[in-house]
């Protein structure tokens, strides 16, 4: 299944899972939340470049944007301090070629940023095994990491519209823990893949499921890995009170965030519907940063259907 060559790993279709139907204890993944300091220009990036919708209906202010992929979203509040993923976002989209042409008419009034795109060939692990061997390497204003594939038009029809992962980079040796700690915490369904970095050092990804054919991958490097910058990422999960008491029991809430939920007691995140936690943990040491927004399938924004205006699911409308 991990077939490796001297130098890099060759490209490793994880499509032969035989519980690729299974969800696990995370249902979805819903949103990743970036701080950018602009919204002017992260209007021009995300909703002209792109090609990606404001939610008209919800954070229609000045102080944050919601821009919506599909079923999913990324939340931009215009906040400081700026914020980068470290790895990036995988999206998926229904055309590169007329993602290609919008990111041509932006390219100029962009051109004073860290904004660029090039059109690549997938090389090494394939995270969406479906998709197109190429896919657009896009770089925000900011310096946020996009990779956006073509997945071909399934049967019914329906173009695809969405964000199918994040990839976050970790220290070496900690991809097995975080795993673990995925599968321990979270009850979610998680997997090892082996790779080569060019140098051919062995090194290892994690994969947690985080709903249907959607992930966060963990990737192992041997280079420095920046400091977590504050961003999140929002799941619903099913077993909402008994996951809670876990985490509070191992003192990993996340308390005292600088968003309006409080959930000092479980029925504080009742109320709530939600709780947070960023510490990965391996044997009360800390290997991995990264906020999680947990919210219950009772939350008010599961499954809000969302105004795209091309592909995707819910409400489309045409472009």
């Amino acid at each position: 299944m991990h077939v490796h060559n001297n130098k890099q790993t060759t490209t490793h279709r994880d499509d032969d899972d035989n519980d690729r139907d299974d969800v696990g204890g995370i249902v979805w993944l819903e949103h990743v939340n970036i701080n950018v300091p602009d919204h002017q220009v992260a209007s021009r990036f995300y909703f002209e470049g792109l090609g990606l919708t404001r939610d008209p209906y919800m954070m229609v202010g000045t102080r944050v944007m919601w821009a919506n992929v599909g079923r999913q979203q990324i939340h931009l509040p215009q906040r400081t301090p700026l914020q980068v993923v470290g790895g990036h976002l995988g999206l998926v989209m229904p055309s590169l070629q007329e993602l290609e042409e919008r990111l041509k008419r932006v390219s100029s009034t962009l051109a004073d940023t860290k904004f660029s795109w090039k059109r690549q060939t997938v090389n090494g692990t394939k995270y969406i095994p479906e998709a197109l061997d190429e896919y657009i390497q896009v770089t925000c204003p900011w310096g946020n990491q996009f990779r956006v594939y073509q997945v071909p038009v399934p049967d019914e029809g329906i173009p695809e519209l969405s964000v199918r992962y994040v990839e976050e980079i970790c220290h070496r040796g900690t991809a097995v823990h975080i795993a673990s700690f995925y599968s321990k915490y979270f009850e979610a369904l998680t997997r090892i893949i082996d790779y080569h970095d060019p140098s051919g050092e062995k090194l290892h990804i994690a994969r947690v499921r985080m709903g249907p054919k959607q992930h966060v991958f963990f990737k192992e490097v041997t280079e420095e890995v920046p400091e977590w910058s504050g961003y999140h990422i929002a799941i619903y999960i099913g077993a909402f009170s008994k996951l809670y008491k876990r985490f509070d029991e191992k003192e990993l809430l996340h308390k005292g965030n600088r968003f309006s939920d409080n959930y000092d007691t479980l029925e504080d995140a009742l109320r709530c519907h939600q709780f947070r936690v960023s510490k990965i943990r391996a044997d009360k040491r800390t290997v991995h940063v990264l906020e999680h927004e947990i919210r219950s399938l009772n939350h008010p924004s599961y499954m809000r259907p969302l105004v795209n205006r091309f592909g995707g699911y819910g409400v489309s409308v045409t472009h």
